[in-house]
């Protein structure tokens, strides 16, 4: 299921969204707006109509003699048309909501706990560097330092709230994009594989799952991530292991093939190639087939009016929030093959994974390393 929320326009309308989201049942059924005691009835119509307009709710006409159990939609719904003077409805029929499968997707109770990237969405640290894009294009001056002063990863340690909705949001997005990479290329054919800056290791858990011939699953994290993470381990994945890293550093193990997901596009090219530079001389010597996974957004190389769909719009998005909030940035196909060749690296494959809206590059190496780490497998 697609779900799509931006605070490009309205900055509390993802969050208002959790709150309406959050005083519905599981099930799909009519909205109590006073159910929100927080809110006055005619403060909470205008969000639901703008949920509507997202597919998170789906608007109305509800019969008042036919209201939910004990009457208490009804009840709600007369209240709001009493307070905002009969504009809801009339005295037959009421303006009332119901919660779509989409809007279901808000709720804390929710397994795809798409609440946490709506609710990063909607904090300050994410819209209110939407306001320095002046100092951004003309003073060179990343639009979120120019806000806060500091940097995002800075931020969010002293912002706790941030913190979890951040971290939350990419468990929650990691794990429904897992499913799509492990079975959108053919792990199987590698020995080792490694993911670069993997997180809590969702993706290599589910590369683990679905190609059993792996032998075994790296990731590379920084320790505080790998602290975390290692308890994973001890769940009767006895293949999958956790490395502590730097991917700006020379990688402390090699492997036969290794993932990078939504790793480079934080890094402007500089960087970007430094990174891919370590991961080109972690590739097993010696190992015919060795290969790097990119896992990210590719830009269309023109944009014009009517050529773009909703995800190359979100990605387009995605990429001024880049612009904004980090040094890094989304890239064209072009500038994707410009970069890997730069680090000796070139694309090989370019797949697209059935129900992710990422591409898949494979590439491989240029020309074969006389120097590199070992694989601890192969000693």
């Amino acid at each position: 299921m697609n779900i799509r929320i931006s605070s490009a326009s309205n900055p509390t309308f993802p969050s208002t969204a959790i709150t309406l989201s959050h005083h519905l049942n599981s099930s799909p059924q009519l909205l109590g707006l006073l159910r929100a005691p927080s809110w006055k009835p005619p403060k909470a119509h205008p969000y639901s109509r703008l949920c509507a307009a997202y597919g998170l709710l789906v608007e109305v006409r509800q019969p008042l003699s036919g209201g939910g159990a004990d009457g208490t939609a009804a009840d709600a719904a007369a209240s709001l048309r009493s307070a905002d003077g009969g504009s809801s409805g009339t005295r037959e029929a009421c303006t009332a909501f119901y919660l779509t499968d989409t809007g279901v997707m808000l709720q804390e109770s929710h397994p795809a706990q798409m609440k946490w990237l709506a609710l990063m969405l909607g904090l300050p640290g994410h819209y209110v560097s939407r306001g320095y894009l002046y100092d951004n294009v003309k003073q060179g001056r990343m639009g979120f330092e120019a806000a806060f002063g500091s940097d995002w990863y800075s931020y969010v340690a002293q912002h706790p709230l941030e913190s979890t909705a951040f971290d939350k949001a990419m468990t929650a997005t990691s794990a429904a994009a897992a499913q799509s990479v492990a079975l959108g290329y053919d792990f199987s054919r590698h020995g080792t594989v490694m993911d670069v800056g993997g997180g809590q290791g969702m993706l290599m858990t589910a590369i683990l799952h679905h190609h059993p011939g792996v032998r075994a699953g790296y990731v590379l994290e920084l320790p505080d991530v790998v602290a975390r993470a290692r308890s994973m381990g001890q769940r009767g994945l006895e293949r999958l292991q956790y490395i502590e890293g730097d991917f700006f550093q020379p990688f402390p193990i090699a492997a036969n093939c290794l993932v990078m997901r939504l790793v480079l596009h934080d890094w402007p090219d500089e960087e970007a190639a430094a990174v891919l530079r370590h991961a080109r001389a972690a590739l097993v010597r010696g190992v015919p087939g060795c290969r790097l996974v990119v896992v990210e957004a590719v830009l269309p190389e023109l944009v014009g009016p009517g050529e773009v769909d909703a995800a190359t719009l979100q990605q387009l998005e995605f990429d001024m929030g880049m612009m904004l909030m980090t040094t890094g940035r989304e890239r064209t196909l072009g500038e994707w093959k410009a970069l890997f060749a730069s680090a000796g690296f070139r694309l090989d494959q370019l797949l697209k994974p059935e129900g992710s809206k990422l591409p898949i590059m494979v590439l491989e190496v240029l020309e074969v390393l006389e120097s590199g780490p070992q694989d601890p497998k192969q000693q």
